[in-house]
């Protein structure tokens, strides 16, 4: 009897000390053959035992995308993400490309690009499918800015500006970096030592373009990009650019402004947008200083009771953390005394030096002023 009792309880005994890991390998076998259902099962038996198990969650993700419950599949996607399993970190990137794709069959664009900026460039085909469905519904934006009208830049037949030009085959090349508001302005370019640059730099400047869009705000947004210039032989240059920081590939937990750090020896983006660590050195410097600003304010709100309004500023920090430049981009103030005072205290400010001795660009950085009753 002992003995029939012990074999009877064997079985009961092997499915109470499953592991989250043996189970998930037995879903995996159901998987294999295309029985998801089965499959399914073991995946939510593995996340009873362990509810964090990146693993499970990542392939009854899958499983529920394989049985069509989108939903049920997102759900699980994000609790891979959110599992805090940094073992398994390619599971939670897949979940992201996954969740990307899953938007995108809905139709949903937008949002299959908010989340497939998480992970590029492994997402870049479907960021790229996703913007062309949106052109077609007449969406004005697109990951690079785009020209209004055509850049055209001639031949330079000033041969000083070659000098230090990158020259092959015959053809003249250069690169010129142009930060770009959220309206379409060129505010600041940035050349390297040669004429050349800055010769298209001049003519770059003078266009309009459509700004980058940021898919988290859901609006325009101010970007870096890099334009390459090609002369062949007496022609105009032929042109292409890319946008290298615009739309933010992280969620921003408080949209103060947004900042780009460019290195002074490489044509590259240093550091990332929006929620790069400097960013948050520039909030904080600026707010050591607000008494000034408010100063600016209130020995004008003594004229006038009812001044009120925000400006928005684009500024420049050089390598020794100076204010090299410095534009009002957009005011409601209707007051020139603030906007110069504002500019001038911001003019004068030293900030911590930039990593590698960087130019940091400050896109829309806003100032509210209000009376407190």
């Amino acid at each position: 009897m002992v003995l029939r009792f012990l074999l009877l309880a064997l079985p009961f005994l092997l499915v109470a000390c499953a592991t989250a890991e043996s189970l998930v390998e037995q879903g995996k076998m159901f998987a294999k053959d295309k029985k998801y259902e089965e499959a399914l099962a073991f995946y939510e038996k593995a996340i009873a035992v362990e509810p964090n198990n990146t693993s499970a969650l990542y392939n009854a993700g899958v499983a529920c995308a394989k049985l069509a419950r989108n939903d049920k599949a997102i759900e699980y996607f994000q609790k891979t993400i959110s599992s805090g399993d940094r073992d398994n970190y390619s599971h939670s990137q897949d979940a992201r490309y996954n969740i990307a794709s899953i938007r995108l069959s809905q139709g949903q664009y937008q949002e299959a690009i908010k989340v497939a900026m998480w992970y590029r460039p492994q997402t870049d085909d479907i960021i790229q499918k996703a913007w062309a469905k949106l052109k077609e519904t007449g969406f004005p934006y697109a990951p690079d800015v785009q020209t209004v009208n055509p850049i055209t830049i001639p031949y330079p037949t000033d041969q000083s500006l070659l000098n230090g030009a990158d020259m092959s085959q015959e053809k003249i090349r250069t690169v010129v970096v142009a930060a770009i508001d959220d309206k379409g302005k060129v505010f600041l370019t940035k050349c390297y030592g040669v004429a050349l640059c800055e010769y298209a730099a001049s003519h770059i400047k003078n266009n309009s373009f459509v700004p980058s869009y940021d898919s988290w705000g859901k609006a325009p947004a101010s970007s870096v990009t890099y334009f390459k210039v090609v002369w062949e032989p007496n022609s105009p240059a032929s042109i292409t650019w890319q946008t290298i920081a615009g739309m933010t590939d992280t969620e921003p937990s408080e949209k103060i402004s947004q900042t780009f750090i460019l290195p002074l020896t490489e044509v590259q983006l240093a550091a990332g947008f929006l929620m790069t660590p400097y960013r948050h050195i520039i909030h904080e410097t600026i707010k050591y200083h607000i008494d000034k600003i408010r100063w600016c304010y209130e020995k004008e709100l003594g004229k006038d009771k009812e001044l009120a309004g925000n400006i928005s500023l684009n500024f420049t920090i050089s390598g020794t953390g100076e204010v090299s430049s410095i534009e009002t981009q957009e005011s409601t103030m209707n007051n020139i005394s603030v906007e110069a005072c504002v500019k001038a205290q911001i003019g004068n400010m030293l900030f911590p030096t930039p990593e590698d001795n960087g130019v940091v660009i400050v896109a829309s950085y806003p100032f509210v002023f209000k009376h407190a009753d």
